[in-house]
């Protein structure tokens, strides 16, 4: 049974990440909140305690906009789907944001076609 102290996010939101600044995986958030996030991913070398670093992308479909920000994380536990980070964001803004971004993420369904038409006509 768990006993947060505050709730998960649930989201849908892309990762690439990052050890010691290059990028070795890709990955989604599937919940979150300021504090942690739970990552699914096939990339899996990475060790409990280990530090690395997230880059969060948020698309918008509609708009065609994309934010990302970048996050300092330790790795908590791992598991067969992906692993859990206890996160640690510097400043109130990219707080908000990151938040932001978890609850307004949209599923791949919504994004992907017109992402694809976009890219096609580049």
């Amino acid at each position: 049974m768990e006993h947060r102290c505050t709730p998960r996010t649930v989201s849908n939101v892309d990762v690439i990440i990052l050890k010691q600044g290059m990028p070795v995986g890709v990955g989604k958030i599937v919940n979150g909140n300021r504090w942690g996030v739970y990552v699914l991913s096939e990339f899996r070398h990475l060790e409990t305690e280990q530090q690395i670093s997230l880059e969060v992308i948020h698309m918008r479909a509609e708009r065609f906009i994309q934010k990302s920000i970048k996050i300092e994380a330790l790795v908590i536990h791992t598991n067969n789907q992906g692993f859990g980070l206890e996160i640690d964001i510097e400043s109130t803004e990219q707080a908000d944001l990151f938040l932001q971004m978890l609850s307004n993420s949209i599923s791949n369904q919504e994004w992907s076609e017109p992402r694809i038409r976009k890219l096609a006509n580049a």
